[in-house]
């Protein structure tokens, strides 16, 4: 009886450890699944930018006075924008560097 019992106990240690391996691997595909949706979002945001300064820019040569003067007014609110998004994607960025310790 005492080599059944062994066997056993054996048999419960290695399926113990294959539930934490297993259980380990899914938290790891999640942080990658994660990660990847970070770096997507960041992109996006990226993409919104882009498109401001885009805008931004139209403006201010639009605005340009003849005397080479520009009402900074105009683009406040996209100012404001671009500031938002760059603040949104530093703390994209910020939780990307935290899976990766």
């Amino acid at each position: 009886m005492g080599l059944i019992d062994k066997v056993g106990d054996t048999l419960k240690d290695a399926g113990s450890k294959i539930k934490e391996g297993v259980s380990s691997v899914d938290d790891k595909i999640e942080d990658k699944m994660d990660a990847a949706k970070l770096e997507s979002q960041i992109r996006g945001q990226e993409k919104e930018l882009d498109g401001l300064a885009s805008e931004i820019g139209k403006k201010v040569i639009e605005g340009i006075g003849d005397d080479g003067s520009f009402d900074m007014s105009s683009i406040s609110d996209l100012l404001s924008k671009v500031k938002e998004i760059k603040s949104t994607i530093a703390g994209f960025k910020d939780q990307l560097e935290a899976f990766k310790k």
